[in-house]
């Protein structure tokens, strides 16, 4: 469940590496959400919603990397590959920021990119 091991992921440098090449404790982009704890757990994440949200720029460390086989995913805007029950965070189209499963974003919703902007999602395809 998540993000597929040949997407690209900002590090604290602002250089981007695939997934599959990063090492334990390497340093990415990350951010925190002003009333969210950084460390919530999936049920206070997902009942958690705002129209606009204070997100800053933070960083964190990979702490361990799992891999597992999946046979379905998403492609979003051409670039990120993400499974169909990853918890992702994203704005919709009446402006309310939540984490919510990849399978129900759509066409017109945001997500945050790595400038801390969120850039609307143009193509999602189901491969």
């Amino acid at each position: 469940m998540g993000v597929l091991e040949d997407n690209k992921v900002t590090l604290k440098n602002g250089n981007t590496k695939e997934i599959k090449d990063l090492f334990k404790n390497e340093v990415l982009l990350s951010c925190n959400i002003k009333g969210l704890h950084p460390r919530a757990n999936n049920n206070n994440a997902m009942s958690w919603c705002e129209k606009n949200p204070i997100i800053k720029k933070t960083t964190g460390k990979v702490i361990n990397k799992w891999k597992e086989t999946i046979k379905n995913y998403m492609m979003i805007n051409n670039k990120l590959k993400i499974s169909l029950d990853s918890i992702i965070l994203f704005k919709d189209d009446e402006g309310i920021t939540s984490w919510g499963y990849s399978k129900s974003l759509r066409k017109g919703y945001f997500l945050l990119n790595d400038n801390y902007e969120f850039e609307v999602i143009k193509t999602i395809k189901r491969i």
